[in-house]
């Protein structure tokens, strides 16, 4: 979720980019979790992997530092960490961007950062046989709009939603626009919409008292940060100014302390079918034929690796964007159920794989049991059971059966949350 338009990239960095589909699986939390809450710098993340693991894998830490491209301290920086079923938790990094994270031992995670006005990133870090885990960010600017006669705002007095309700903000002069915005509560919480040139995702303001970050975003965008004013009135003046918001002239970039380690290389390979995607599809819709273009050359990427948890990363990215060779997607429903590839969200490619092979889910009925009986992290079994639920027209037995079971032993994951919003009201 990352990136600019350019295909190239530094052999030692990797450039940030849009959280890839199999990550995308993962972040039910995204959808579920609204308003994730900040932690201190050096905040634990709750994710937990069951007493029976605890007791024999030892603390994980991440670390790093989160800069603009110049190297120098950016507004707000955050660093956060969600595994398959699991909600983000999120870290604020220090005034010089330095963090650290303490997560429960877990196999593997998607991994983002972000900051005021700055291109979020996001990419899969497996932490198997990881004790530490040490990377450099710099983040990027956000590309902004060529005009900036459409923005609103939107925020605590509208409920963030875009309609009616969005205030205009209106050219007062200088350059800057202004809004005068209803602010019931002592404090104002607002986004502005209109201003990132890349979609319809609400950014920070270029005023604030503070900052709050409501969740990660999917997309090279402006991840969530919410703009907070303190006031005394019941009509608070918003000036929003276009000249106070930083530019750039290349991409973010990532680099791990020990790049020929299994974490830095899977980032590099996800940045790798990023740019692969773009070049097949570019930055709009997918067609059919863009994403068959797009699994071609997944295809040959996937042939040329070898046997391991790279080439199974690449292989749930293949059957997600639509690949349909049946002998790969038999090789998905061989990897070892243990495989931290689960906790990077690739759960929804088990189906898939099933669906290629055109067994009327059987196989991955079959899959899904292995991985439900196994040691597993309970957000990996909980997505597993959810994916039954979104296949219910196959199986509207079957996917009873799974609402039952992930209600009843996961009544606080993600997917849980996310299975009884789909159902809605019963009678």
């Amino acid at each position: 979720m990352f990136s600019d338009d350019r295909d190239g990239y530094d052999d030692d960095s990797g450039r940030a980019t849009r959280l890839v589909r199999g990550i995308c699986a993962a972040a039910f939390c995204i959808q579920a979790c609204t308003r994730a809450s900040p932690a201190s710098v050096e905040g634990a993340i709750s994710a937990s992997t069951g007493p029976e693991r605890r007791e024999s894998i030892k603390p994980i830490t991440i670390r790093g530092r989160i800069t603009a491209e110049d190297g120098m301290p950016i507004a707000y920086a955050f660093a956060g960490f969600m595994s398959t079923g699991r909600k983000p938790v999120t870290v604020i990094a220090s005034k010089d961007g330095e963090f650290a994270m303490h997560p429960d031992p877990l196999p593997g995670a998607a991994f983002f950062v972000g900051g005021v006005h700055r291109q979020s990133l996001i990419f899969p870090l497996v932490l198997a046989d990881t004790r530490e885990v040490k990377v450099a960010i710099r983040l990027a600017a956000l590309e902004w709009v060529d005009s900036w006669d459409n923005l609103r705002i939107v925020g605590s007095f509208n409920d963030f939603a875009d309609d009616q309700t969005a205030v205009p903000l209106l050219p007062r002069g200088k350059g800057e626009l202004f809004a005068m915005v209803p602010s019931p509560d002592p404090t104002l919480r607002y986004q502005v919409l209109g201003a990132w040139k890349h979609g319809h995702v609400p950014v920070a303001g270029t005023v604030a008292d503070g900052y709050e970050h409501n969740g990660p975003t999917i997309g090279r965008g402006p991840g969530g940060i919410v703009s907070v004013v303190r006031t005394n009135s019941r009509q608070t003046p918003i000036l929003f100014s276009p000249a106070a918001l930083p530019t750039s002239k290349g991409p973010s970039t990532f680099e791990f302390a020990t790049p020929s380690t299994l974490p830095s290389r899977l980032a590099r390979v996800a940045t790798d079918v990023e740019v692969m995607r773009i070049a097949a599809c570019g930055h709009g819709p997918q067609s059919p034929e863009t994403r068959a273009r797009f699994a071609a050359r997944l295809q040959s990427r996937v042939l040329s690796e070898p046997q391991g948890l790279i080439r199974d990363y690449l292989l749930s990215q293949y059957v997600e964007s639509g690949g349909a060779d049946k002998n790969l997607a038999e090789e998905i429903l061989r990897i070892n159920a243990l495989s931290p590839i689960w906790a990077l969200g690739s759960t929804r490619s088990i189906r898939l794989a099933s669906s290629v092979l055109g067994d009327g889910g059987a196989s991955a009925l079959h899959y899904e049991r292995q991985l439900l009986a196994s040691n597993v992290d309970s957000g990996i079994k909980a997505a597993v059971l959810f994916e039954r639920i979104v296949a219910q027209n196959t199986d509207p037995r079957l996917a009873e059966e799974a609402f039952a079971e992930l209600t009843t032993l996961y009544p606080e994951s993600v997917p849980a949350e996310m299975a009884r919003r789909m159902r809605g009201p019963r009678e």
